[in-house]
């Protein structure tokens, strides 16, 4: 059977990677943005978990 597209997350993480990175202002400041920073890696981990399985 085959694996279906994580499309969900794979939207949650680019979203979470545009957030972060509007964040950031473009990487010119040292405060990290934690929640987009969590956002981003949680969808990370199921997109990684889904394949998984």
């Amino acid at each position: 059977m085959a694996k279906e597209f994580p499309t969900f997350w794979v939207i949650v993480l680019v979203l979470a990677g545009v957030w972060f990175l509007q964040e950031m202002e473009m990487f010119g400041t040292i405060n990290l943005p934690w929640f987009p920073a969590i956002v981003f890696i949680a969808s990370i981990g199921a997109i990684v978990n889904h394949y998984k399985k």
